[in-house]
């Protein structure tokens, strides 16, 4: 089955590497007759080009890919580039043998491979991946039936779900060691695959499919123990003994649902006997469910080395045991704090706390306060979710990480001081934080996340520690020094600085931006999303060199009155104005050449259009349910009204057309199939009776308007 995602419009991006591709070989710099000494092996440092700076050899790849612009990784903001990701072709029958997908293309690198790229593309036997690709998107190589094996570079840290789903001939995966993220449903279909190479650096595995692999299936990958081990992961361990399991030396995860009652193959369904785990030092992650149902597991030794715990324990004797809660409320595993409940006022978090696990106070809506030890390495997601009472809060230096929505519906939350070892906060750390007045990025910083500050509805001043070298700020904006961008605003105070060339992808979305913008005119490009749900604003003045409005620019933008489109935009993307019910009015660039599919769908206070002449199409949905709508002037150049164009426009007065003649309505029936109605031009002369007729084709059925 062939997976459709949204990535265009609501995709994140993330720190690009801007270095170059490197690849042992031999040539300048060291001779091959020793490959084996490292001081005999030339690196080649190829290019944007695909050449090799150091010996001038050419990267040779696969001509007839295809191509489309690619913002980052998903999740974290764009900080350093616009790049190139190879999307799906056009004919996937036309691709077979070994591809190469090459380092850069049109003078730009190729950071991603597509979700669905290389999808049912069943005569591709190889895929050579270079060492610019940092993000492999969903669905990129399923249903490669034919595809043997594959090799996933260093430079890869996103793996998409089903990335390989289907691919019945894989016997052969090696994930480089920097992968971080193992998509759902990874290996789902993957009957053949018997080697498999991951990193230690995995600190998710969800539910991969890898149960269906000749690798899991096979009985002799299994220890003495019923437990499959897959180099330094525990992925299964189904085995009946009773007592004290030892998880081995060395082993860096514990799966998901690791302990949780499986059948072992070739033997029948069980339940635990385990009643004490213990686990190596330098292990470093345990997963979602891991013990999940070992009721009888009552002794849990946890090393200091672990930074993310997934398992909240729920389901073990342990767990229910109230001898192993503080004051009957706060649960501690070793010097890892589990869970937190019925907490009020303020709280001291045990000295010598390595790491608070996903949702430890989540709902501690009496918790007014609390101090975190220096020890803490690691705070996980939804760490302190829902805690209304929550004033304010020091994020201790160790911690390198705010993982996403830390701090969702902290609706007291006036201040958080980040600590100076910090260097990710990931998407939607801060939602619903109305008190949030402030908050100042630490010059350790490199990544951060989209939709930071959805509905922080008090913030009035965003800053960037002095000596980032990523990012500054300046009129309450965090700017991405390299190019010049906006990448997250939406203070009320807001002022988008003179000489700035983009405002990036979603860098206002949802916030309290300012009740009036003004962009310079310095701005020439602006990201899908930018000023998504910003339901404050209520005007905008765009600068004079835009040339396109991205997808769901203004979608949601509920306050926002009326605004003017500049001539030099010739595109907008869909869903723009989607849903800006207060919309009143908007003028059209006349170089505009469509007006795309639910542009205006939703604008219900939109009383008039004027489709310049430049238009050729009216797309789908265009101004669906634009109730208020009485005046259209359709331009001589609309040659197409797309389906449900006007559907629910039903105080539509007055169209005008300028070219009456050639029109024909075809009517959908999936019953019958389409027909096709020529429409008088005398109906369409007047613009009361054009109204009229419009109105009735489109509310008494499925239809789309021709004109040859």
């Amino acid at each position: 089955m062939k997976h459709k995602f949204l990535t265009s419009a609501l995709s994140a991006a993330a720190i690009l590497c801007l270095g170059l591709g490197l690849a042992a070989c031999g040539g300048n710099g060291g001779s091959n007759e020793n490959p084996e000494d490292p001081a005999d092996v030339h690196h080649h440092t190829f290019t944007v080009d695909n050449v090799c700076s150091g010996c001038g050899e050419k990267w040779e790849y696969t001509e007839g890919l295809t191509y489309e612009l690619y913002e980052g990784i998903e999740d974290f903001v764009d900080q350093h580039e616009v790049s190139y990701m190879v999307s799906e072709p056009d004919d996937e029958e036309a691709l077979s043998g070994d591809i190469v997908i090459p380092y850069g293309y049109n003078g730009k690198w190729v950071r991603a491979i597509d979700s669905s790229a290389f999808y049912g593309c069943s005569k591709i036997t190889g895929i050579t991946i270079p060492e610019s690709v940092n993000c492999i998107m969903p669905d990129a190589f399923a249903n490669c039936t034919s595809l043997t094996s594959i090799v996933i570079p260093d430079s890869v840290t996103s793996l998409g779900l089903f990335a390989f789903e289907g691919c019945s001939a894989l016997k052969s995966v090696k994930i480089g060691k920097n992968v971080e993220t193992f998509g759902y449903s990874l290996f789902t279909e993957c009957s053949a695959l018997t080697e498999l190479e991951l990193p230690d650096s995995a600190l998710i595995f969800d539910d991969c499919g890898i149960e269906e692999t000749a690798l899991y299936q096979d009985p002799a990958n299994w220890d003495e123990n019923g437990t499959l081990y897959i180099g330094n992961h525990l992925i299964k361990s189904k085995g009946t003994q009773a007592g004290t399991f030892t998880v081995r030396a060395g082993t860096k995860t514990i799966a998901d649902g690791a302990f949780k009652n499986q059948t072992y193959p070739e033997k029948e369904e069980y339940t635990y006997a385990m009643t004490e785990i213990v686990l190596p030092d330098g292990l470093l992650t345990i997963g979602k469910d891991a013990f999940y149902d070992c009721s009888a597991l009552n002794a849990i030794t946890i090393p200091d080395s672990v930074v993310s715990i997934q398992d909240d324990f729920a389901k073990t004797a342990y767990y229910q045991d109230q001898s192993h809660w503080d004051d009957g409320k706060v649960l501690y595993v070793g010097n890892h704090l589990i869970e937190a409940k019925d907490l009020t006022g303020s709280y001291t978090v045990r000295a010598g706390t390595k790491s608070i696990a996903p949702h430890a106070f989540d709902g501690c809506s009496g918790l007014s306060a609390i101090n975190l030890p220096d020890s803490i390495v690691s705070i996980g997601e939804y760490a302190f979710r829902d805690c209304t009472a929550l004033v304010n809060i020091t994020i201790p230096d160790a911690v390198k990480k705010i993982e996403r929505r830390t701090f969702d519906g902290c609706t007291s939350l006036e201040s958080i001081k980040l600590g100076s070892g910090l260097e990710t906060i990931a998407w939607v750390a801060f939602p619903d934080c109305k008190a949030l007045k402030s908050l100042t990025i630490p010059a350790s910083v490199t990544k951060l996340g989209y939709y930071l500050f959805e509905n922080c509805e008090a913030l009035e001043s965003l800053q960037v520690e002095e000596g980032n070298k990523i990012f500054r700020s300046e009129g309450n904006c965090i700017l991405n020094i390299a190019s010049n961008s906006v990448i997250i605003a939406g203070c009320k105070t807001t002022t988008i600085p003179e000489g700035v060339t983009r405002i990036g992808v979603a860098a206002f979305y949802g916030t309290a931006a300012p009740v009036n913008v003004t962009i310079p005119d310095s701005v020439t490009e602006i990201g899908t999303c930018a000023f998504m749900n910003c339901s404050s604003l209520v005007s905008i003045k765009l600068p004079k060199n835009l040339t396109e409005i991205d997808e769901a620019m203004f979608n949601r933008c509920s306050s926002l009155e009326s605004i003017v489109i500049p001539d030099s935009v010739t595109k907008i993307g869909r869903w723009a104005f989607d849903e800006c019910s207060s919309l009143v009015s908007i003028e059209l660039s006349k170089n505009l050449t469509e007006i795309s599919e639910a542009m205006c769908s939703e604008c219900s206070s939109l009383e008039s259009i004027v489709i310049p002449d430049s238009v050729t199409k009216i797309g789908e949905k265009a101004f669906e349910n634009c109730s208020a709508l009485n005046t259209i002037t359709i331009g001589k150049g609309v040659t197409e009204i797309g389906e449900r164009a006007l559907d629910r426009c039903q105080n539509l007065t007055s169209v005008t057309f300028a070219e009456t003649e050639g029109w024909v309505c075809h009517i959908i029936d999936y019953a019958t199939g389409t027909q096709d109605r020529p429409v008088p031009s005398e109906n369409l002369a007047i613009p009361e009776l054009a109204a009229y007729f419009l109105v009735r084709q489109y509310s008494s059925s499925n239809c789309y308007w021709t004109r040859s």
